[in-house]
């Protein structure tokens, strides 16, 4: 069990400074903070022998997660936590007048957990047992020490609970998404974007589902199959759904017009339309070029057309018609 001397400090109060609470409690995982104040208490208490296990035990944590936390706080500037062989240093530093730093500055360390760790916490823990279970019942085969350590880290250092990382599992493998680094990243999209109940997580999927379904409707107006939106594309998208509130009849009616006056998918061009549909003006509708009738052009023209540009000239007829 490793030691841990913390330099005393000398009055009988727990000073938890407004500088704390203010500049990195707040975008900090709960159980570092939780560390962090009980480690502060202990620094008044010179009557009791210190260790990362002891404190471990008394907030029902892990000793890797006490060690974490400890770490995280270093790396901020909060305290010095220094190794030196196996036992450790803990001071903490004068906050007021410091500047937190910015998270990407920090190298976010994901934590290392042992097997025994793991089904310790397991034995202790009835949800934890059972995401297990289910956990492997989606997967159709028991899960491998790897991806037992994975989820365990969804559960721990993402503070996610077990029925929102059974959520996550279910969601991945239903779009065959079935490996553990992908799922990290949903675990840590979620966690970051405060996705952490279940309620919650339903309500995204949700959201997901209908903004699918948006996407497909879309691609069938603008005749796209076999491949996904490109980047630019989806830039054009949103901004028509999320920015303009266009519905699906003013984007279809937006690219028949589109199509009529360029005869090609331009969505520089179209996004001009659907502006002026959305606002209210009315958009340009250009006339046909008129071609000198011959009993050859009337008969290669009917050969060609399909069924779409008929469609389309037939409305641009009745556009023209009401001028």
């Amino acid at each position: 069990m490793a030691g841990l001397k913390i330099n005393l400090n000398k009055i009988q109060e727990l000073p938890l400074s407004v500088q704390f609470v203010d500049k990195y409690m707040c975008q900090a995982n709960p159980t570092y903070v939780k560390v962090y104040i009980y480690a502060l208490r202990l620094s008044f208490d010179d009557s009791k022998e210190f260790s990362l296990g002891k404190i471990a035990k008394s907030l029902q944590l892990l000793e890797s997660d006490v060690v974490n936390a400890l770490e995280y706080w270093d790396t901020q500037g909060v305290v010095k936590f220094l190794k030196k062989n196996d036992d450790y240093t803990l001071e903490f530093c004068d906050i007021a007048s410091q500047e937190p730093k910015k998270e990407k500055e920090v190298a976010f360390k994901k934590p290392v957990y042992t097997a025994r760790e793991i089904d310790s916490t397991i034995k202790a823990n009835a949800d934890l047992a059972q995401m297990y279970k289910v956990a492997e019942s989606i997967f159709g085969r028991p899960l491998s020490p790897s991806e037992m350590k994975t989820l365990y880290g969804f559960y721990d250092y993402l503070s996610l609970p077990a029925d929102v990382i059974l959520v996550i599992v279910e969601y991945c493998t239903t779009m065959d998404k079935t490996s553990m680094r992908y799922m990290e990243k949903v675990a840590i999209n979620w966690s970051e974007s405060g996705i952490t109940t279940f309620a919650a997580a339903q309500e995204h999927l949700n959201a997901l589902k209908e903004q699918n379904e948006t996407l497909g409707e879309i691609k069938k107006i603008l005749q796209i199959s076999g491949r996904k939106f490109t980047d630019s594309e989806m830039k054009y998208i949103n901004d028509w759904l999320n920015n303009l509130k266009a519905t699906l009849d003013q984007i279809k009616e937006a690219y028949d017009i589109t199509i009529l006056n360029t005869s090609k998918l331009s969505y520089q061009y179209m996004n001009k339309v659907l502006v002026s549909i959305v606002t209210g003006a009315k958009p340009e509708v250009k006339e046909p070029i008129r071609k000198p009738k011959t009993s050859f052009n009337n008969f290669s023209s009917e050969r060609k057309m399909t069924d779409r540009e008929k469609e389309l000239l037939k409305k641009q007829i009745e556009v023209l018609a009401k001028k």
